[in-house]
């Protein structure tokens, strides 16, 4: 199966995609198992690229996230907590 590698160049989003990426592809090697595996993903709010409207978490980073875990066959769990 030929991989696809996604390349996104946005302000302060490096470290986030970098950190999804790695998660996405350490989890390769649960594949064997019969179950999909999950991954469990928190976000800041960070408009325009991450953000809840009317309790829903919408932006292109969101659109991002949800590419690369369809690609790699995992359930990507996405929750928007506080930044520190």
């Amino acid at each position: 199966m030929k991989q696809k590698i996604f390349v996104l160049r946005l302000p302060n989003m490096n470290k986030l995609l970098t950190t999804l990426l790695l998660s996405v592809f350490t989890v390769g090697a649960i594949y064997a198992q019969e179950k999909t595996p999950e991954l469990n993903i928190a976000l800041h709010s960070f408009p325009p690229f991450q953000y809840k409207e009317n309790g829903e978490i919408i932006g292109p980073t969101l659109k991002i996230i949800n590419t690369i875990c369809d690609e790699a066959r995992v359930k990507c769990n996405i929750t928007m907590g506080a930044f520190r």
